[in-house]
């Protein structure tokens, strides 16, 4: 007696969904994989808490006797702040009678890539501009007022090494390199023989080494939480120059200061498979 027709037909679907029905069960069973191997990390960080010791560098025939061992501490906590170690070399630059704070802060971008299952490699990128015009309504020329610039720039490659491979928490140990540079410049306008230029450079190269670990909620999405320790030395130049007579003043480069760093950094990336 042979089978309905309908039977004959159904019997080859019934058994594809039977597997892939199975398939799925298995793939459900199956632990999904967290890990950082093969994909595109996009990342910001913030300073849950920050710590930076700034201190004066003096030649090793050039300090003073007695030695004052002048130093500034930075301290700071709070939400979605800008990593300390992003600050600029910073400084007071004095323009006429007034005085200019030359530092700056910025939110770096940072991107990288799991070129192994226990290595990331990537690098931040940060970039700032500020304008700030100054002007008297009282000055006896009403064109008279002083324009300053303000242009910041951080790029710091870095390596992570993870010792463990796959799991919702990948510990890391953090290894970077880089630089924060900066350019600050004051001109004032108004009568021509007052007419001056002053322009401040600094560049800070930076040695890093940290430890954390990627808190995954979904393979896609994770919590980034790390101590990082920085040391950063500080080279500096300056420019004076009278418009009117064109007569300037230049400094060669110098190492003036040394400053450390210690962060507590929460961060937040997105993994591209």
């Amino acid at each position: 007696m042979s089978k309905p027709s309908f039977l004959r037909s159904g019997l080859p679907v019934l058994a594809g969904l039977a597997v892939l029905l199975a398939a799925g069960v298995v793939a459900a069973a199956e632990p999904v994989r967290y890990t950082a191997e093969k994909k595109l990390r996009l990342h910001i960080d913030t300073d849950l808490f920050g710590w930076t010791q700034g201190r004066t560098w003096y030649e090793p025939d050039q300090r003073p006797d007695p030695d004052p061992h002048s130093r500034v501490n930075i301290i700071g906590f709070g939400a979605l702040r800008p990593l300390l170690i992003d600050r600029g070399a910073g400084g007071v630059a004095d323009f006429g009678a007034g005085a200019v704070y030359n530092g700056g802060s910025m939110f770096a971008l940072g991107l990288g890539y799991g070129v192994h299952r226990h290595v990331v490699v990537g690098a931040r990128l940060g970039l700032a501009f500020d304008r700030l015009r100054s002007r008297n309504d009282l000055d006896m020329n009403p064109d008279s007022f002083t324009a300053f610039r303000y242009f910041g720039v951080v790029f710091t490659p870095y390596i992570e090494v993870l010792p463990l491979s796959e799991g919702r928490i990948l510990p890391y140990f953090l290894f970077r390199t880089g630089f924060a540079g900066s350019m600050f410049g004051a001109r004032s306008y108004g009568e021509p023989a007052t007419e001056a230029l002053l322009r401040e450079s600094a560049i800070s190269p930076t040695l890093g080494v940290g430890a954390g670990a990627h808190f995954f909620l979904i393979p896609q999405f994770s919590f980034d939480l790390g101590l990082n320790f920085d040391y950063r030395w500080n080279f500096t130049r300056e420019l004076q120059k009278s418009l009117a007579t064109g007569d300037s003043v230049k400094s060669d480069w110098e190492r003036n200061s040394q400053a450390f760093n210690l962060g507590l950094n929460l961060g937040l990336s997105v993994w591209f498979f």
